[in-house]
């Protein structure tokens, strides 16, 4: 891997940077909404999505998938059997087909990437001398890396496009049973293996120069010293087997089952398994994205509580120890108010759907705000 660098030396006077602590006022106030937004909007679709497989897993009904009963037309149901096909997907592009579910190609390019990093030194007086160091390094990427916006262009530019990209070739029909699979379930199924290429494959002539390995196509002059914008290309193919499902049966073929909730239940995992384990599976799923999400829109709002405080710490940087003091204050004080506000917010959109829980949240709020004052009566003692 090569790799090159330089830095730049900016400096920010103390009334640059109250400045723009004001102005991020305005974007502290515009994260805290969009924190507030997300977690409520989270809380709602948590609770729609456990409803919705709750549902399902009472109205879920297990058939064979050897033959369509007609009786179960529109009913959610659970099957397990082998996934086939006739078909033979193929990438006409390359010259490459194989009896499979699915066949994938797989397309990187070496190109330039830039890094950048910052050290901020706060200077007497609440200036500031930052030093940005940008680092240049190839590597193999699977998407362009655009260089139009480097900081340093020259030597360091990448083809706009690639010649080839990845692509994905479905088989059609993909059947289990007497029943037909959708693409897009037919793209739930996993279990890619690597395809080597054929003994007697011969790389098309519109390729141009390049290197075939057993696992891999090299598209340029020097595999061992690989130049911007050479490509590596290799295949993957998904085969055929067993899969388990859990959707509604329409005719010959399987759609999305949509509950009185008002969400919808297409699960599909590959291997045989009961329709309670799909369920238990994708309600873990659903805690996982969740607490994920709640994550998410604590950390928006520690930051936008954090910005909304920063015209403080900016004020005392002019003697830098006790600015740094006064901003651990404030990422304190932002940490609490993140709790405060975090779960007032989950409490409240969980009133309509758990009330119980919601009473329970609020109560915390409550404790940690009486916690909070308490502190501060005695610290004026």
């Amino acid at each position: 891997m090569a790799a090159d660098s330089f830095s730049e030396i900016s400096s920010n006077s103390w009334f640059s940077r109250i400045a723009s602590s004001f102005k991020g006022i305005l974007t502290g106030i515009l994260l805290i909404i969009v924190s507030i937004v997300l977690l409520s909007w989270n809380e709602g679709r948590a609770v729609k999505r456990y409803k919705t497989l709750k549902e399902g897993a009472g109205a879920v009904v297990s058939i064979d998938s050897a033959q369509v009963d007609p009786s179960r037309e529109g009913q959610l149901v659970h099957t397990s059997g082998t996934a086939v096909t006739t078909d033979t997907p193929s990438d006409s592009e390359f010259g490459i087909s194989t009896h499979a579910l699915k066949l994938t190609r797989q397309v990187e390019m070496y190109q330039w990437k830039e890094s950048k990093s910052k050290d901020t030194q706060k200077k007497l007086g609440g200036s500031t001398e930052t030093v940005t160091t940008y680092k240049y390094t190839k590597e193999w990427n699977t998407r362009p890396v655009r260089s139009d916006n480097f900081q340093e262009l020259e030597g360091h530019r990448n083809p706009a496009e690639m010649r080839f990209t990845n692509s994905s070739f479905k088989a059609s029909p993909v059947t289990v049973g007497g029943f037909t699979l959708t693409p897009s379930q037919v793209d739930m199924i996993g279990g890619a293996q690597a395809l080597p290429f054929p003994s007697d494959y011969k790389v098309p002539s519109h390729i141009g120069e390049s290197h075939l390995s057993p696992t891999e196509l090299y598209i340029g002059k020097d595999p061992a010293n690989p130049a911007i914008g050479d490509l590596k290309v290799s295949f993957a193919m998904v085969p055929e087997q067993s899969i388990s499902l859990v959707a509604a049966q329409v005719q010959d073929s399987f759609q999305p089952y949509r509950t009185k909730v008002g969400g919808t239940i297409n699960l599909l995992q590959s291997g045989t398994y009961s329709a309670d384990a799909m369920i238990q599976v994708a309600q873990d799923n659903n805690k996982i994205m969740t607490w994920a999400l709640r994550a998410g829109g604590l950390l928006l709002m520690f930051i936008g509580f954090n910005l909304l405080m920063g015209p403080l710490s900016v004020l005392a940087d002019v003697v830098p120890f006790i600015g740094n003091i006064v901003g651990i204050g404030t990422a304190i004080v932002a940490m609490m108010l993140t709790a405060i506000a975090g779960l007032i917010t989950i409490a409240v959109a969980w009133i309509v759907f758990r009330p119980v829980l919601a009473i329970s949240l609020l109560l915390i709020s409550g404790g940690v705000i009486y916690m909070i004052f308490k502190q501060a009566k005695s610290a004026k003692a």
